[in-house]
This record gives structure tokens, C-alpha cells and sequence, in this order.
């Protein structure tokens, strides 16, 4: 008896001791993680989602507290997205009704000769479209507690909306209506804009795609210089690092959001049935108390690598390669315990290229425009770019994969610009091919 005794006592002792590590472990990795999240300032429009999306019982202001925006702040927001949605409701019933997909229409980017115009836009769509591009954001309500829940069907709704304008646009300039067409390209861009506060990777990355896909609709238009000048202005305004770098901070607020979206939701029997036995027992334990620090390290091995990469976002990209390169190695480095932050960070990882490549586009969308602009008024291209240096603020940009000038070659057909791409794709960087009309060759 005395043996069972002593060996049920051992037992005992074992377990407490164990859940006495794992409370220790416990308190002392969630000390390190609110550590490196303390890295991570909040980003302002994170505070305006949550009080848009709060009850207006709960968005009174208590006495001694301050909420970050005023009642006429959440009241303007307020109406601002309810503009949206409704140019979204007469968007998407004006494409049912010519039997377009109401989803989203493949035209940007995309655009070439064999692609099928899209039915006129009618006129009190198209003044909705930039009174709404006028407004900016937010677009709709983003609720950041509930982390992967959320849905950006807004995202389809506003890349529509540019795609709608930019074909008014190329139907004006081909009636030569030059100052109307410009007029259309801007308010893509201020479409595309909406996004920009919006502090999600996906909400960039989607403004961006808008922008730099605009260069289909500019290409070989001779546009006068009082229009050219115009859109190069508003071009200025795409290249927000900032709001990458904003964007890289609000993944991470999302992803504590997540966390808890994640354990609250956890199911063993549905997990196992989409993911598998063994992967659906991972996802379900890895959010347990008995996980918790794991989670914790594997959250913050995260956290740490992420603000390095915000870090470097603030040069350009030839400046920073070699960090870049030694987060990468961290990252293929991270041991398989952290297989969320492998996840995400690879994925991330590419942000600093993706934005590289988008400084590099609108580099090379200002410039074009620009040469256009200049064929338009002498009948001829520039020998050299130094000449369209001045309608640029007075100096020529720089390739951000090089930091050297993008490449100008001219001849009797036209000019071919184009510049480096990212180190593991040289030959895949932005170029645009500017010509003259067949008159001019045959002279």
C-alpha cells in the first residue's frame, strides 16, 4: 500500500511540477511577446475601424476619456462608406443587367487588343464613380477582432470601379478629348487611393496592382503637357512606403486578433475533416494552454523578423539588400516549431520586392507620360531624358533595385525605356515602348 502511495505521490508531484513549468513558461513568453509587439506602434486607422465598428452605446465617451476621433469624424466615415456601397450596388446591377460577371472584370493589367470592350458606362455611374473616388476611405467597416474572418469583397468592388473609369478614359483619348481621359486615369488612381489607409498587406498590394496597371491605358498617348502633368502628380502620390510599412505593423495587430479568433473557433472532429489527422491535431492543439509557449515563441519569432522588415522599408530597396538578404536566411532558419511564422514570413518577405517593383512601374509610368507629353509638343522624342527632368521636380528617378538611371534608347521607330528588375528576376522589370505613327517612319 505504501508503494502505491509513494508512487501515486511521485505521479502528483510530476504533474504539479509540470503544470508549475508551464505556468512559469507560460508568463515568461507572453512577457516577450508583449515586448516585441511593443515594437509595433498601432496604427491610427486600426483605432477608427474599432470605433466604427463599435455600438453606438459603447462609442460614448466616458468622463476622463478620450476616444482618438471625434463623433463628426466617425459621422463623416460613416457616410463616406455608405457612398460606397451604394456606387457598389448600382455598379454591380448595371453589370447583371449587361450580363457582365458581377465579380470583377478582367480588364487591368490584363488589357491587350483581343480584349472585348465593355459596354458603355452610363453617365450617373461613371459621376458616382468620381464623386466617390473624391471622397477616399474607408471604403467599408473592417473588423480587426475578428482577424481572418473579415472580408475585402471591397477590394473586387473598387478594382471594378477603376477598370470602369479607365475604359471611359481610353475611349476619350482615342476622340482626343485628352483633358476628360486624364480626368478619368486620376480618379482610378484616387479609386485605388481609398485603400491607402487601410492597414492590411492585401489592401496595398491591391492599390498598387490599380496604379501600376493604369500604364495599358497611357501607353503611346500623346496627351498634352497641361494633362501630363497632371496625371505625373498624382502618380507622385502612389508610392507610399509608409502605408507598406503601416500595413506590415497592422498584419501583426490582425494577427493577435487572429489568435484569439483561432482558439475560440478550434474544433477537433471539423479541423481533422478539412485539414487531415495530423494537421488538423496540430491546428487544434496549438492554440491549447498546453501549446500556449510555443505559440507565444513562435508569434514572436514573427513579431521580431516583421519589424525588421518595416525596419528596411524606410530605403530603398539597392540600400537594403544585403539586410534583406540575412532576413531571408532567418527566416529559411526558423526551426519547424514555428511553422506560423514560417508561414507568414515567407509569404511577407516579399513585400519589400513587391514594393521595389511598384516604385519602379510609377518610375517608369512618369517618365513615359512624360515622353508622350514632349512628342506631343515637339513632334519628336527627347534625345535624352534630361530634358523632361524639370517637369519631374528637376531630377530623373532611380531604378530602387540599382539605384542608377533606368535605360533610354531611341531611334527612328520610337524610344524603349525600361529598367532592372528584383536580383532573382533581372530581365523582368518595368519598360514601356513609346512609338511613333507609321507617317512619321515613312518620312
Amino acid at each position: 500500500m505504501r508503494k502505491i502511495e509513494k508512487v501515486a505521490w511521485a505521479g502528483t508531484s510530476v504533474v504539479v511540477l509540470v503544470i508549475a513549468i508551464m505556468i512559469v513558461l507560460t508568463a515568461a513568453t507572453n512577457k516577450q511577446l508583449a515586448e516585441s509587439m511593443a515594437k509595433f506602434e498601432k496604427p491610427a486607422a486600426i483605432e477608427l475601424y474599432e470605433q466604427l465598428s463599435a455600438e453606438p452605446s459603447e462609442t460614448t465617451a466616458v468622463p476622463g476619456e478620450t476616444q482618438p476621433y471625434s463623433p463628426q469624424v466617425i459621422e463623416s466615415a460613416r457616410s463616406t462608406i455608405a457612398a460606397w456601397a451604394q456606387l457598389f450596388d448600382h455598379k454591380s446591377s448595371w453589370l447583371l443587367k449587361t450580363e457582365q460577371r458581377p465579380e470583377r472584370l478582367q480588364f487591368l493589367y490584363t488589357r491587350d487588343e483581343s480584349t472585348p470592350d465593355p459596354p458603355p458606362v452610363p453617365d450617373a455611374l461613371l459621376k458616382e464613380i468620381h464623386e466617390c473616388a473624391q471622397l477616399g476611405g474607408p471604403v467599408c467597416e473592417l473588423d480587426f477582432g475578428k482577424g481572418w474572418s473579415r472580408k475585402l469583397q471591397h477590394h473586387i468592388h473598387l478594382t471594378d470601379c477603376a477598370v470602369l473609369v479607365a475604359e471611359h478614359a481610353r475611349l476619350m483619348f482615342a476622340h482626343e478629348r485628352y483633358a476628360e481621359g486624364a480626368q478619368d486615369i486620376i480618379a482610378a488612381m484616387k479609386v485605388a487611393d481609398a485603400l491607402e489607409e487601410e492597414p492590411l498587406l492585401y489592401s496595398q498590394e491591391t492599390r498598387q496592382h490599380i496604379y501600376s496597371s493604369l500604364q495599358t491605358y497611357l501607353e503611346n498617348i500623346h496627351l498634352p503637357q497641361e494633362q501630363a502633368i497632371r496625371i505625373v502628380e498624382q502618380l507622385n502620390q502612389a508610392d507610399d512606403r509608409p502605408g507598406v510599412r503601416r500595413a506590415l505593423a497592422g498584419e501583426m495587430h490582425s494577427w493577435m486578433a487572429s489568435l484569439q479568433v483561432w482558439e475560440d473557433d478550434a474544433n477537433f472532429s471539423r479541423d481533422v475533416d478539412r485539414h487531415g489527422l495530423y494537421w488538423g491535431t496540430r491546428n487544434y492543439l496549438w492554440v491549447k494552454p498546453v501549446c500556449k509557449p510555443w505559440l507565444n515563441r513562435d508569434s514572436q519569432a514573427r513579431a521580431d523578423i516583421t519589424a525588421r522588415m518595416i525596419e528596411a522599408l524606410e530605403s530603398p530597396y539597392y540600400k537594403v539588400h544585403p539586410v534583406l538578404a540575412k532576413i531571408k536566411a532567418d527566416i529559411d532558419e526558423l526551426p519547424y516549431v514555428k511553422y506560423t511564422a514560417q508561414i507568414f514570413l515567407r509569404r511577407n518577405f516579399h513585400v519589400s520586392t513587391g514594393q521595389a517593383s511598384h516604385e519602379a512601374r510609377i518610375d517608369v509610368m512618369q517618365l513615359g507620360v512624360m515622353l508622350e507629353a514632349y512628342r506631343t509638343q515637339h513632334a519628336v522624342y527627347p534625345k535624352t531624358l534630361d530634358v523632361i527632368a524639370e517637369a519631374l521636380g528637376g531630377s530623373l528617378p532611380v531604378n530602387p533595385f540599382t539605384g542608377s538611371p533606368y535605360n533610354y534608347e531611341v531611334d527612328d521607330k520610337g524610344f524603349f525605356l525600361y529598367g532592372q528588375g528584383p536580383p532573382s528576376e533581372p530581365d523582368d522589370g518595368p519598360a514601356w515602348r513609346g512609338r511613333y505613327p507609321e507617317k512619321h517612319n515613312d518620312e
